[in-house]
């Protein structure tokens, strides 16, 4: 899949490198550029939150009120987000919209022999068979990610150890300007060990480093504003914080193992993230975003004057239904019905009993929307 969606975000890079003839440079232009391209799922995203951050108090007081009657809070904390114009679920989707393009844009970047120099796949086939074979015959081991981005691999070898591959080849990847601004070989893989120090082997050493502070400054800035926003759903992610603060420290460790490229497209992304979640957090500080949605409860107001229902309107209406069956509407739940109490029934005739709640809730929709109802 990150090879199909590579090929037209390839071209960009393509483009921008016949322009600049500078393969740092081009990612910088390139890493602008899909940001640009990305900003306005990011800012959607960002306008979701902000809208559900600002629900949080009157979130909080039906938490308080409906503290032993969950079915009821789900209606009620429906009801709310429905008057506001908030579906949770459309947070879902600008992450699988970026996604795909992450999965592209990496492509990209492991992938230069194809993307920028446009090789052939067969002379890329032709130079990994080369260096497969060297590295058997020579007794040296192959680099981790040699079998599955081996045009890292290829391109670094072609550099060092020209004498291995036809003089096509190398006349090809010669005239490839793998640097950052001509000063620093991009194709060079970081080491703690070079053979010699020099500005290079330190701007290299630096890469991987930069790009996992970078994240990390990312991750810290977002937790803080998460928690000054909404500290209760701050604090019921614990453990996927946690896992937010290892992330940048695992990718030092990825990019000690890639070529320089790889790091310092990672840098340089964090980087460039990291100034679009300071604007977009001070663009929505709370007085625009109190006007955000104050507009979007005009917009649910008006539609429903125009007897347009929104898919979250759909949703309360299902769950009021489910509630009525359930006995819990009025806020009482009938005894044998209550999860508090499942101890009451079997496994088995708990799930038949689920299934009859769930068939009279469709059925009640149903009958209110017009729609054809069958009961399986």
């Amino acid at each position: 899949m990150s090879k199909i969606l590579g090929y037209p975000l390839g071209f960009i890079m393509y483009g921008i490198y016949l322009l600049v003839k500078d393969y740092g440079l081009a990612l910088i232009i390139f890493t602008v550029l899909v940001k640009l391209l990305l900003f306005p799922i990011y800012f959607k995203q960002q306008k979701g939150m902000v809208k559900q951050q600002a629900l949080a108090p009157q979130l909080e007081k039906l938490k308080k009120r409906y503290a032993n009657n969950q079915q009821k809070f789900q209606e009620e904390q429906m009801k709310l987000y429905s008057e506001a114009g908030i579906n949770p679920m459309a947070s879902c989707l600008p992450l699988l919209i970026q996604l795909p393009i992450i999965y592209g844009i990496l492509d990209v970047v492991y992938r230069p022999l194809t993307h920028i120099l446009r090789l052939s796949s067969d002379t890329i086939q032709t130079a990994m068979d080369i260096l497969s074979e060297y590295f058997t015959t020579s007794g040296i081991k192959a680099p981790s990610n040699f079998e599955s981005r081996p045009e890292l691999s290829i391109l670094s070898y072609i550099k060092t150890n020209p004498e291995l591959f036809p003089q096509d080849l190398v006349e090809a990847v010669g005239n490839f300007n793998n640097t950052l601004f001509g000063l620093l070989d991009l194709g060079q893989t970081p080491t703690i060990h070079p053979d010699v120090w020099n500005v290079q082997s330190v701007c290299l050493l630096l890469i991987p480093i930069l790009s996992g502070v970078f994240q990390l400054i990312l991750t810290i800035y977002t937790q803080h504003k998460q928690k000054q926003k909404n500290p209760e759903m701050s604090q019921s992610m614990g453990s996927m914080n946690a896992m937010l603060y290892i992330m940048p420290i695992f990718s030092i460790w990825i990019a000690y193992s890639f070529p320089a490229g790889v790091g310092f497209y990672w840098a340089i992304s964090s980087l460039f993230s990291l100034v679009q979640s300071i604007f977009l957090n001070n663009y929505f500080n709370e007085e625009r975003s109190l006007k955000v949605l104050e507009k979007e409860r005009e917009k649910v107001q008006s539609n429903r004057r125009n007897n347009k229902q929104s898919f979250m309107d759909k949703l309360v209406e299902q769950q009021k239904a489910m509630n009525e069956a359930n006995g819990s509407g009025d806020g009482k739940s009938k005894t044998y019905q209550t999860y508090d109490q499942k101890e009451k029934l079997s496994r088995s005739e708990q799930n038949e009993l689920n299934k009859q709640i769930i068939k009279e809730a469709r059925k009640r929709m149903a009958e209110k929307y017009g729609d054809e109802y069958t009961d399986d």
